[in-house]
């Protein structure tokens, strides 16, 4: 596991260098109205990860529940690329999946350190798991620990398209 979590730190580390890049301004400024600023990605990916992601990693490793169940098409897919296809997800603004503002760069500074040391601490208890659950992914099928594990990989990358995007929106 120790390959994925230096992936997660190289990734991670692209986005917490270019968080100070951002004004205040910039932090909460939306392209659109159905948008997202950067803040709120930035949100959605540390708030995502360690409220989601890490609970379904380990809820796997105790217990040993869906072994047999398998993962959808598109799921197959995207771990047989290692990536996130390059087509824009739409969802409908919704208070349970659209993310709010954060409350400030420090506090996404703040969790992006707690992700890093939950993953870390993740990564040692896979090398020696027990248990080999799976949970279901809404879009993805049965995942296993190490495949939600390398899925916040995975879903860091996709959303540098996004930042790409707002990123062009703030210098216009």
């Amino acid at each position: 596991m120790k390959n994925i979590f230096d992936k997660y730190i190289q990734i991670a580390g692209i986005w917490e260098s270019e968080l100070d890049a951002y004004s205040d301004e910039q932090f909460t400024k939306k392209p659109s109205q159905e948008s997202w600023s950067i803040g709120q990605v930035y949100g959605h990916l540390v708030i995502g990860s360690l409220n989601y992601h890490i609970k379904q990693i380990e809820e796997c490793l105790v217990n040993d529940a869906y072994q047999k169940e398998k993962k959808t098409f598109p799921g197959k897919l995207m771990f047989f690329i290692n990536y996130f296809p390059p087509v824009r997800i739409k969802v409908p603004p919704s208070p349970t999946y659209t993310p709010q503002q954060p409350e400030s760069k420090t506090t996404i500074v703040a969790g992006m350190r707690l992700l890093q040391k939950k993953l870390r601490g993740l990564s040692g208890e896979l090398d020696t798991a027990v248990h080999f659950g799976k949970t279901k992914h809404p879009a993805l099928g049965y995942l296993n620990a190490r495949e939600w594990y390398q899925l916040i990989v995975m879903h860091f990358r996709h959303h540098l398209r996004q930042k790409k995007r707002i990123d062009i929106f703030l210098k216009g």
